[in-house]
């Protein structure tokens, strides 16, 4: 499992999660010298890494944005017919909290992020170009390799399948952090309709392994049985959810009780956050997900749905907490397998293969347009899309939700939300990126970020156009030096190789190292 497994908790370690304990900086004004000394620090710079299933639906108006006071340059990204050179070394970007935009202005997409724009940064015009350089598995497979990895995988296995060499970037931000505190863990979750789903077919998400290379990364879909391993060691019989509970309350009020009229406002505030937070977690575990008799049993269709959504903001909760307390400065939640009923479409429905696989958007831009089918199918996807919008602006208003310094966790937080394609023909090209918070500093939140689509295609997997997108490397390079690692490029992806056909272009070396310009 994760190794938030191995951690058991005394009394002390309870004290901290709840932020009252003598290690934590939550409550600085109650710890004498040393806690003077430590109010002086800036807050500890996290990731979250938020990542989905299946594909984009990115149209202009559904996931895409323009600024509506002005016209940028801009092309129709797919020529499935190769037959016309079009690169566009077009860059520009807006303000998300400019005066001038309003809600109803927001990508059908974007608009559940309304409420955190000046926290929102969206990235339009990245591809996977470093996966060019792998003849590993499928397209899903080198998606998902790459995609928080970025370093060619290390083998294929049962055909479509492959294994990767490299931690993804999660993981190693992480591993890095264990240099300087190897108390840290990760919490790593993720969300399925039934919370007890089978090992995932691909997987996005790998840490380093002991004798070299990687493994992957377990994550644990049950939050009830994350919070039992979260308390372990706390409670020796009984119900070990209902005693740590009770516990978990009990600490809470009585701990609150006796520092209350100690307190200024600030800590006032921030204690009363925290405790909110763990009150409502408990309060959630707690619920039942299906009514009881004498009430009849949800319908099968409602109860996926609300355990879902429950199970979500359980997860969103515990990371939230193990933010606060300094248990943890990395963590995941992966929103895999959203029941298909959330968003309209039937319970049973195959989503990837009768609705994803019919938006190819060759049939959108050929000379026909898109069938009815096509039209309907790529409604659902963008209803999806919508959805789990949704789920992510609650998730990020658990961070933004716990006074931190001067501003909120959120703040001090990097939001990483990503989607393993970018459309239904399984593109890896013109992949999105959507951010939350500034990351300590590390980015200039509030802004739409469009990129350059103007090098020569790697065709190994960019294979859809004849110039492609901004490699996204540069993105994860720029996460890796924001939290101390010192790399100039993925291993093994320093650089790709790229052609025009049609131009007679070849052998073109496209750079993959650096940071991302501008996002800073």
């Amino acid at each position: 499992m994760s190794n938030f497994t191995r951690h058991a908790f005394g009394r002390r370690d309870f004290l901290r999660l709840m932020g009252l304990g003598g290690a934590s900086y939550f409550l600085p004004s109650l710890a004498g010298a040393r806690r003077a000394e430590a109010q002086t620090m800036a807050p500890p710079r996290r990731l979250l890494v938020l990542y989905a299933g299946g594909s984009w639906t990115t149209r202009v108006g559904d996931l895409a944005m323009r600024p509506p006071w002005s016209t940028p340059d801009d092309y129709n990204l797919y020529d499935f017919g190769r037959n016309q050179l079009r690169p566009d070394p077009n860059e520009w970007e807006f303000s998300f909290t400019d005066p001038r935009l309003t809600q109803d202005q927001m990508s059908r997409v974007l608009a559940p992020f309304w409420r955190h724009r000046s926290k929102l940064t969206v990235i339009e015009g990245l591809g996977l170009l470093s996966s060019g350089l792998d003849p590993h598995g499928d397209a899903h497979a080198s998606a998902h390799i790459h995609g928080l990895g970025g370093s060619p995988a290390a083998y294929e296995f049962d055909g479509v399948k492959s294994w990767a060499a490299e931690p993804s970037i999660d993981q190693r931000v992480h591993e890095h952090l264990l240099t300087a505190n190897p108390e840290l863990v990760s919490l790593d979750f993720r969300a399925w309709q039934d919370r007890g789903g089978p090992d995932p077919f691909h997987e996005m998400l790998y840490r380093s392994a002991a004798g070299g290379g990687a493994t992957r990364l377990a994550t644990e879909s049950n939050p009830d049985n994350a919070y039992q391993r979260l308390f372990a060691g706390r409670v020796d019989q009984g119900d070990p959810i209902e005693a740590a509970q009770s516990n978990v309350l009990d600490l809470v009020k009585a701990q609150h009780d006796r520092l209350i009229p100690r307190l200024g406002r600030i800590d006032r505030q921030k204690l009363e956050a925290h405790r909110d937070l763990v009150t409502d977690l408990q309060s959630r575990l707690a619920r039942p997900i299906v009514c009881q008799n004498p009430a009849p049993p949800l319908p099968r269709d409602s109860d996926r749905v609300r355990l879902y959504e429950n199970d979500v903001e359980a997860f969103a909760r515990m990371i939230a907490m193990g933010f606060s307390c300094g248990l943890s400065r990395v963590g995941s939640l992966g929103l895999m397998y959203v029941p298909s009923e959330a968003y309209g479409l039937p319970p049973d429905a195959a989503i990837h293969h009768d609705y994803e696989h019919h938006i190819y958007l060759d049939e959108w831009f050929g000379p026909n347009g898109a069938s009815p089918d096509n039209q309907r199918a790529y409604n659902g996807m963008l209803d999806r899309n919508i959805y789990q919008a949704n789920l992510v602006a609650r998730i990020v208003d658990q961070l933004d939700a716990i006074p931190e310094g001067n501003g909120t966790m959120l703040d001090n937080t990097l939001v990483v939300y990503w989607s393993e394609l970018s459309h239904g023909n399984h593109g890896h090209e013109d992949t999105y990126f959507v951010l939350f918070g500034g990351g300590g500093g590390a980015i200039r939140p509030g802004r739409y970020l469009k990129y350059k689509r103007d090098n020569p295609n790697p065709y190994n997997r960019n294979y859809n156009n004849e110039y492609t997108n901004t490699p996204h490397s540069h993105l994860l390079v720029s996460i890796a030096q924001a939290y101390g690692i010192e790399l100039d490029h993925l291993p093994g992806a320093a650089s790709c190789v790229g052609s025009v056909p049609h131009a007679g272009i070849s052998g073109v070396q496209i750079s993959l190292s650096g940071p991302l310009p501008r996002l800073a």
